[in-house]
């Protein structure tokens, strides 16, 4: 009786420490982060804006996330930015952030329009400066 006790206790210690593992690798986890690293950049308005949490890709202790922003007086207007994550224990923090774009794009984050064109065929917005 005794070792079989032993052994559930065993195995609830095990199956605890991979669930564990799984609730740090998801998407929640990877928005709190975000979330926490734009809390700390005093210059920005994120009350203006709606994060969108789109794919998130996860290899061992580092994580990749695209992220949207978009704006909640004109939903057309928007920033992609792509995210590169370290795992730290259990959480996870943000390392460095890219224009979704690529290189050469918009140094905020390519801010894109999805709105029709004008009538004089203008694009309403299509840079953050």
């Amino acid at each position: 009786m005794r070792a079989l006790l032993v052994f559930y206790f065993i195995a609830s210690l095990v199956l605890s420490g991979c669930s564990g593992s799984k609730r740090v690798e998801s998407k929640e986890a990877v928005q709190k982060a975000i979330e926490a690293y734009l809390a700390q950049r005093q210059n920005l308005m994120l009350a203006n804006m709606n994060l969108e949490i789109g794919e998130v890709k996860f290899e061992g202790d580092t994580a990749t996330a695209d992220v949207k922003f978009r704006s909640k007086q004109n939903s057309s207007l928007a920033v992609n930015v792509h995210y590169k994550l370290k795992r730290r224990g259990d959480t996870w923090e943000v390392e460095s952030t890219t224009p979704a774009t690529g290189p050469g794009g918009s140094p905020h984050g390519g801010v894109t329009s999805s709105a029709p064109e004008s009538p004089h065929g203008i694009t309403p917005l299509e840079s953050s400066h």
